[in-house]
């Protein structure tokens, strides 16, 4: 009577590749969640500065583009706390910046894969879906 201990070489190879599997399907979906998840932190910070910019609209009668005026170190390309995204102002197509601000936050760094974000005053939201 033969009495074995261990794994064959043969279940090894079926173990390793029953991991692989789900390793190609978890690795991406993971990917696709930290991606979803920090564009809260975008989205949060374009919210913050338009509360700024009606601030700033109510005593000025106007929006910033220059973003100094709102209380900022910066004047454009503002970078998230955590650095995913850079956010700058500027007249809403068409209009001008006593109408309405463009905030647009351009996904950067380890967020490059993403989406840029806009918001107007006028409320309009793009790109639709990541809202």
């Amino acid at each position: 009577m033969n009495n074995n201990k261990g794994f064959t070489l043969i279940e090894m190879l079926v173990v390793a590749a029953i991991l692989s599997i789900f390793a190609c399907i978890a690795i991406p979906s993971y990917q696709a969640f930290v991606l979803k998840s920090r564009r809260a932190e975008g989205i949060s910070f374009l919210f913050q500065i338009m509360e700024l910019q009606e601030r700033y609209f109510t005593d000025n009668l106007s929006y910033a583009t220059d973003l100094t005026e709102l209380g900022y170190v910066s004047s454009t390309d503002l970078e998230s706390q955590s650095s995913y995204y850079q956010v700058n102002a500027a007249a809403c197509d068409g209009r001008v910046i006593s109408d309405c601000v463009l905030l647009t936050a351009n996904a950067i760094n380890e967020q490059q894969n993403d989406e840029n974000l806009s918001l107007n005053s006028l409320g309009s939201k793009l790109p639709d879906g990541f809202w």
